[in-house]
C-alpha cells in the first residue's frame, strides 16, 4: 500500500464499501442497513447484487496492492470504490412497496454518508465523542425533519432526518 494521504483515502473509501459486499447479499443484513438509514424495506431486489460485486471488486483491488504502490494504482482502487458509488446510483428498482421515486434519488448520498461516517468514527481516537466528527462541518451543513407516511417505508416515527453536504463536481 501506498504510504500517505493517498494510501489512507484509499483505505477508508473501501473500508466504507467492505460492509455492503454481503448488505447487498443477503437479505436480512440489507434489511438492518436500510432500517439504519430510515426504510423499512421487505427484502432485497435481486438487481442490487451489482452492489455487492462492485464492492467485492473494490475490496479485493485494496488487498492486491503491493507496498510501494504508485499513485496511478491507488487512485484506480480509489475509482473502483467510486464504481460502488455509482452502481448505487444506477439502480432503477425499489424494493417492494416503497416509492422508487422517493427511494431511488436519495439511497446512494445517504448510504455512502452514512458508510463513510462509520468508517471515520472507527478510526477517530478512542474517546471521540461521535458528534465531533461532524462539528466542523456543521456551518456548511444542512438537517432537515420531514413528515414522511409510514406506508412510504419508512420507520414507525414518521418522520425522516436528512443531512445534506454540497456536493462539488
Amino acid at each position: 500500500m501506498m504510504a500517505g494521504t493517498l494510501g489512507r483515502i484509499a483505505e477508508r473509501l473501501v473500508g466504507a464499501v467492505r460492509p455492503l459486499v454481503d448488505a447487498f447479499r443477503d437479505s436480512d443484513q440489507f434489511q438492518v442497513l436500510m432500517l439504519q438509514l430510515g426504510w423499512e424495506v421487505p427484502g432485497l431486489p435481486p438487481s442490487y447484487v451489482v452492489v455487492a460485486e462492485k464492492s467485492e471488486v473494490a475490496v479485493n483491488a485494496l488487498a492486491a496492492l503491493a507496498d510501494g504502490a504508485s499513485v496511478q494504482e491507488v487512485l484506480a482502487v480509489v475509482d473502483k470504490a467510486g464504481a460502488v458509488y455509482r452502481a448505487v446510483t444506477a439502480l432503477t428498482e425499489a424494493p417492494d412497496g416503497i416509492d422508487a421515486e422517493e427511494f431511488l434519488p436519495e439511497l446512494a448520498n445517504r448510504l455512502f454518508e452514512y458508510v463513510l461516517g462509520r468508517e471515520l468514527l472507527a478510526e477517530a481516537p478512542a474517546g471521540t465523542p461521535p458528534w465531533s466528527c461532524w462539528a466542523s462541518s456543521r456551518t456548511r451543513t444542512t438537517m432537515r425533519r420531514r413528515p414522511v407516511p409510514h406506508s412510504a417505508g419508512c420507520g414507525s416515527t414518521g418522520t425522516r432526518s436528512r443531512r445534506s453536504w454540497p456536493i462539488r463536481r
